[in-house]
Order: structure tokens, then sequence, then C-alpha cells
């Protein structure tokens, strides 16, 4: 009887072990994803810095970026080739989020400030959304898209 005891309390003990280790596990977890929300928000806000950066250390950039807030800009082919590079730059950074949604690692509240920043692009540089509406196009990017963020970029393009 005293080994069927000493088995039963065995168990139980290793049962409890077990639960704490359950426990420590979900902690460790939760403590990994808050960090790599903490890493993609970081990410996210250094790549809106460094486009800011790149126009306004270049001329041409800047002057383009002028143009751009204007609906219907009237562009030379030199201008066209920069809106489309710009374009490729706020699509990468865009695509970026698409990323961090998909895999969760893109918090609500972060989600909603990306999607207001989209927004405030279209908003300050309306001549920009053809040009990103023939690069989402070009990359499949469907106009149908239930994505948040491709949702949001097309809404602001087909409200220009």
């Amino acid at each position: 009887m005293n080994i069927e005891k000493l088995n039963h309390l065995l168990n139980f003990l290793a049962s409890i072990g077990v639960i704490i280790g359950i426990y420590f596990l979900v902690a460790e977890l939760n403590q990994a994803n808050r960090i790599a929300e903490g890493e993609a928000r970081d990410r996210n806000t250094a790549a809106e810095f460094q486009l800011a950066e790149v126009i306004s250390a270049n001329d041409r950039l800047l002057e383009l970026s002028v143009k751009l807030k204007q609906p219907d800009p009237q562009l030379d082919a030199i201008e066209k080739e920069l809106a489309a590079k710009l374009t490729m730059l706020y699509v990468s950074n865009w695509g970026k989020l698409v990323v961090q949604n998909s895999t969760g690692l893109l918090p609500e509240s972060s989600l909603r400030f990306a999607k207001s920043g989209i927004a405030a692009t279209f908003t300050d540089y309306p001549g920009l959304a053809p040009f990103v509406a023939d690069y989402a196009e070009s990359r499949g990017i469907s106009r149908d898209t239930s994505n948040p963020v491709w949702r949001t970029v097309w809404d602001e393009i087909t409200a220009q």
C-alpha cells in the first residue's frame, strides 16, 4: 500500500511539474511575441523615417514630392521614373506590414497606425495614386483583396 501511495504522490507531483512547466513556456512565448511585435513596430517606424530622409536629402525627389501634392501633376520622363521608384519604396514598406500582419506580429494598434499613415500618404500626395495603382496591379495585388493593408491602399487610391 505504501508503494501505491508513493506512486500516486509522485504522479501528482509530476503532473504539477508539467503544469508549472507549461505555465513558464506560455509566459516565455508571450514575452517572445511582445519582443517580436516591438521590433516590428520599431522597424516600421525606422522605415518611415528612412523614406522621409531619402526624400529630404535628394533635391529631385523633394521637387517631385511637391509636384505629387497635386492630383494630376505634370511630370517629365525623369520625374515619372522617379515617381515609379518612390512608389516602389512605399509599396515595399506596406508589403512589410502585410507580412507582419499575416504572421500575427502587427498588433491591432500598429495596424490602425499604419492604415492612417497610408491614408495620410495619399492625402498628402494624391499624384502618387496612379503610380501606386499601376505598380500594385503589375505585382498582382488585387483591387478585391481582403488584406487590411492592401485594402486600405486600394480604398485610398479609389478615393483620389
